[in-house]
């Protein structure tokens, strides 16, 4: 079930990096390389820090510079993002990219769209064509598939998790019916 990992500090997580955090250094686009390397950290460890991440993507946002570095970065975020897709994670990450991400088509952002594709994929509990589509993109490294998968299994159940679009019908006048009782009390 889905929880606010944003409050969460990892153990794991140095002093540096919580000053980081704690303090006017959020915005302050020479620390972008300490939280690269504590992202790395994290990819290699198994834990997630949401906070840091949320921070380096927007240090990301403010500063006009790209490269490669850069780019692996947010896609390491974004798999972070998958690996908690019970979690409001990916798509807090999502809400930090730029716009032109989803209105254009180059390599990077056919990357992210893709990843994307396969968490809505995840969030409609169908993990054996996000496999396929995995299989098909080469997005998502087999260890973090192994993660998602504990994940997934975890929670295939949960409430937030539905296989289908749930929709009715109702008549304008059983609508009408409702809200007038709901307005009467």
């Amino acid at each position: 079930m889905s929880t606010n990992t944003l409050v969460n500090r990892p153990s794991q997580r140095p002093d540096v990096i919580d000053e980081i955090l704690t303090s006017l250094k959020r915005y302050d686009v020479s620390v972008i390389k300490d939280l690269e390397d504590y992202l790395f950290d994290q990819y290699e460890n198994d834990y997630s820090d949401l906070n840091s991440n949320l921070a380096l993507l927007k240090l990301y946002e403010l500063s006009d510079e790209t490269s490669v570095e850069r780019q692996d970065s947010t896609l390491k975020i974004l798999i972070k993002g998958l690996i908690q897709f019970t979690n409001s994670d990916f798509t807090l990450y999502l809400h930090l990219l730029p716009p032109y991400i989803f209105t254009t088509t180059n390599e990077y952002t056919t990357k992210i769209q893709g990843l994307v594709s396969l968490y809505e994929l995840l969030i409609a509990n169908k993990f054996d064509q996000f496999l396929a589509k995995n299989k098909e993109l080469s997005l998502v490294d087999d260890h973090s598939v192994k993660l998602i998968e504990q994940t997934f299994l975890s929670n295939k159940n949960s409430k937030f998790i539905m296989s289908e679009a749930v929709s009715e019908e109702v008549s304008v006048t059983r609508l009408s019916k409702v809200v007038g009782q709901l307005l009467q009390n």
